[in-house]
């Protein structure tokens, strides 16, 4: 995915967005959690992942300022809600995850 589509991706203010950065040359390959989905839709709120594999898209890893792998970014509205660097638990992500959805309602509510 090119730089300028993530750029558009992360500005959706209808779904989360995660972007997943990874190397398949990295034995610390981030495996985000099939949870997440559960607990999106549980929630009634959309997510997308977009797996992006840094060698492959470099200008990408430059724009957000990827400089460990793996790392993973929760995007809403062009907001950067929450990043992961580096091996991180399944279950912590989760966890922040379920908080940001949270939170992104009180804001919402808020910026009518």
């Amino acid at each position: 995915m090119k730089r300028t589509d993530l750029q558009t991706l992360t500005d959706s203010k209808d779904q989360f967005v995660l972007l997943e950065f990874y190397a398949d040359w990295s034995p610390g390959r981030s495996v985000v959690p099939c949870e997440l989905k559960a607990a999106a839709t549980a929630h009634q709120t959309k997510l997308t992942v977009e797996p992006i594999d840094v060698t492959q898209a470099p200008d990408a890893s430059e724009a957000f300022m990827i400089d460990t792998i793996p790392s993973v970014l929760l995007y809403r509205g062009g907001i950067l809600l929450q990043r992961w660097d580096g091996p991180t638990n399944p279950l912590v992500i989760l966890q922040d995850f379920e908080q940001a959805i949270s939170e992104w309602a009180v804001y919402e509510a808020c910026h009518e």
